[in-house]
C-alpha cells in the first residue's frame, strides 16, 4: 500500500490581534510529507492573518499528528 501524500495534524494557535484581543483556533491541517513544523506554523499563522489582520503576536502554537 502506498504511503499517503499528506498527514493530518491537529493545530492550535493563539494570537493577540492588532486591537489587543486574543483569538484561538484549533483545526486539522493536511500537511504534505516532508513538511516541517515551521511550514505548519506559517500555514496556521497565514490563516489567522487573513481572519484578523496584520500584525499578530503568537501567544501559543501546537501541532501534533491527528492520528492517535
Amino acid at each position: 500500500m502506498p504511503e499517503p501524500a499528506t498527514t493530518p495534524y491537529h493545530v492550535i494557535i493563539s494570537v493577540r490581534t492588532p486591537g489587543g484581543q486574543h483569538a484561538t483556533t484549533a483545526r486539522v491541517i493536511d500537511v504534505p510529507v516532508g513538511a516541517t513544523r515551521a511550514d505548519i506554523y506559517w500555514v496556521a499563522l497565514e490563516q489567522m492573518i487573513q481572519q484578523y489582520g496584520h500584525p499578530l503576536i503568537t501567544v501559543h502554537f501546537s501541532a501534533e499528528p491527528n492520528q492517535l
